[in-house]
């Protein structure tokens, strides 16, 4: 079997955008690691007012490696035969409460000739509206942040949850949801299958790669809801590029983040040209457009303009930076919150592990009179509760997790027994990301006077132009 390597890009392929319709975001999708980066090799050459549905794809941008072999052709091959039977499933509900599906095929044509190491697809017409010249709901983001992903599922959760990011930072879907967008549904029967094969991969390489930091939740079926899983998504700060080139990543979503507009300060001659057009009857455009450039009330009013559009980019700037900081500082309570419950289920466990250490190996008539004299010589005032279930003859996974802390302070480490977290480190943590609360507040504060300040400072000194 041929062992993938990650994409093989050039700098300016790395930071190409990939562009789809969230429609097709959202759909059942089920790709094998090798058909996903023909996919996205395409979709990266894919240019604003695009029309053309035919792309040319090196092999070796598909493959890793520069060297193409037999063995690597056939694999492409195969990917691009599986390609051409493969689909889209989309789902919508009418108005009357039906559901309607409807399933496209990705791709209707794929060649290459021998020898040259490239291939030529195209997409299925069908995908155009989904593809090309999308001006809302989409989801984009740049190919090198997915470029080193091995695994086929990751850049499906990454896409699901780089949809709405950054305005969104929680998405919530049922097992079976979840399962339908990446067409597994009939694999994995068990969440514990699912976390070991799918999730906890998957997380790991988008976490280790790419932009977005994310971590997932659990949450038990009841009467309400169905069972969920709740993915927490952030910005991958460990990451970030820090570039400062114009051309990277970093520089072009910020630039189109904030939608800063700066093509709306015109030069002097583009001016003349808009005030002229609102004046159709000028017989000697020429001449006139002479004098205005030499009249001294039209050049103060030319200057006007400079500065109104200068002070909306200022305070378009300065919003935007406000919303930057607070979009941040959300996405770092997310990874706080992602710690602290890792160290609380790292907690819970030691403290069951403990448990178990000292009284699994026994039946529980062995163990219940001597963990009850235990509990009454040493926690008679606190622990009624836990005293009632061990008479009952039931002990909840709870009440085990507190014995085994008391037996651990009590009578020492068993055997074998790594203490992962004690009761003093937890406290210490809770007293150390409040110091951190309280900083990052005074910080905002600070920040927020400074732009207030400068965006004073700034008025003052356009109006004294």
């Amino acid at each position: 079997m041929t062992l993938l390597r990650h994409f093989t890009l050039e700098k300016n392929q790395q930071y190409r955008l990939i562009v789809k319709s969230n429609k097709l975001v959202n759909s059942r999708q089920h790709f094998t690691a090798t058909q996903q980066r023909i996919v996205l090799s395409a979709l990266a050459r894919i240019k604003e007012n695009e029309e053309n549905l035919t792309f040319q794809i090196p092999m070796h941008e598909v493959i890793g490696e520069k060297e193409i072999g037999g063995s690597q052709i056939d694999l492409v091959k195969t990917a691009l035969n599986g390609l051409m039977q493969s689909y889209v499933e989309m789902e919508k509900v009418l108005e009357d409460g039906k559901k309607k599906w409807v399933k496209i095929s990705f791709i209707s044509r794929a060649e290459g000739i021998e020898g040259e190491g490239q291939f030529e697809l195209k997409f299925d017409s069908e995908m155009k509206e989904f593809l090309l010249n999308l001006k809302s709901n989409f989801t984009k983001y740049f190919l090198h942040n997915v470029s080193n992903f091995r695994k086929s599922y990751s850049i499906r959760i990454y896409e699901l949850c780089k949809q709405y990011h950054p305005k969104i930072l929680e998405r919530k879907f049922t097992i079976a949801e979840f399962k339908f967008l990446l067409g597994i549904e009939s694999k994995y029967p068990y969440v514990s299958a699912l976390k070991k094969n799918i999730l906890d991969p998957s997380l790991e390489e988008i976490n280790n790669h790419s932009d977005l930091f994310i971590s997932y939740e659990l949450l038990p079926e009841n009467r309400r809801s169905k069972k969920e899983i709740v993915f927490k998504i952030a910005s991958n700060i460990a990451l970030e590029d820090n570039s400062n080139d114009l051309d990277s990543p970093k520089q072009l979503e910020s630039v189109d983040n904030k939608g800063i507009d700066k093509d709306a300060i015109l030069s002097k001659e583009e001016y003349i040209d808009n005030y002229m057009a609102d004046k159709p009857g000028i017989r000697d455009q020429g001449a006139y457009k002479s004098k205005l450039a030499k009249d001294e009330k039209f050049d103060l009013q030319y200057r006007e303009h400079i500065r109104s559009q200068e002070q909306k980019i200022i305070d378009e700037q300065v919003k935007a930076e406000l919303k930057e900081k607070e979009r941040l500082s959300k996405e770092r309570e997310v990874r706080e919150a992602a710690k602290l419950d890792n160290i609380r289920a790292e907690h819970f466990n030691w403290s069951k592990s403990i448990f178990l250490k000292y009284f699994d190996r026994y039946s529980y008539q062995d163990y219940k009179d001597e963990v009850l004299h235990f509990l009454r010589a040493n926690y008679t005032s606190v622990l009624d509760s836990i005293m009632g279930e061990l008479l009952e003859g039931k002990l909840s996974q709870d009440t085990k997790m507190r014995i085994g802390k008391f037996l651990f302070f009590k009578l020492g480490e068993p055997e074998e027994i790594e203490m992962v977290n004690d009761i003093a480190k937890w406290k210490k943590l809770q007293e150390v990301n409040s110091q951190k609360l309280e900083e990052e507040q005074k910080f905002k504060e600070q920040e927020k006077r400074r732009l207030e300040e400068e965006i004073r400072r700034m008025t003052e000194q356009l109006k004294s132009m």
